[in-house]
């Protein structure tokens, strides 16, 4: 019966102090706070500033900032500025990872900014498979050239961007 009574006020004595230091810290409900990992913020304008810039190297085009691409050239990947004039090189497609919108990296080319869409010769695209929704055929279309949305079209297969 001795052991036990020790054993409380040892407790107690332990849960005491945890309240003193929980206090101290300025978290007198530690169970209730939730705290931010070290470098996380979710501040919209912190997470804008964290965005790769052009040239700096990327895993995926999220990790980019607006109007660039996660791009590999020569082996390796950095963020590079999508096509935004009237007859720049485009990827024909924009490739998503995921339903949650995740874009991947491109090869070649990014494809064009909102407001233009990538036109790839027939000629280019009739050696291609129709069925672009399979991953392999994805990754593998031709390059185009971006139009201006409201820019006439010539005898070419329109591939919209946004898709």
């Amino acid at each position: 019966m001795r052991l036990v009574s020790q054993s409380c006020i040892l407790l107690l004595l332990g849960v005491f102090l945890l309240q003193i230091f929980a206090h101290h810290n300025g978290k007198a409900n530690p169970a209730m706070a939730v705290q931010e990992r070290d470098g996380q913020h979710n501040d919209a304008s912190y997470q804008e500033e964290e965005l790769g810039q052009v040239g700096e190297p990327c895993f995926f085009s999220e990790e980019c900032g607006p109007g660039l691409c996660c791009l590999l050239v020569n082996g390796s990947r950095s963020c590079q500025m999508r096509p935004n004039e009237t007859g720049e090189v485009c990827y024909p497609r924009t490739v998503y990872l995921s339903p949650d919108a995740d874009e991947g990296t491109y090869e070649g080319a990014c494809p064009c900014m909102e407001g233009f869409v990538c036109e790839v010769p027939k000629n280019e695209s009739a050696q291609q498979s129709d069925d672009t929704t399979r991953e392999a055929d994805v990754f593998n279309l031709p390059l185009g050239t971006c139009k201006h949305n409201s820019t006439p079209s010539l005898p070419t297969e329109n591939i919209d961007t946004s898709s």
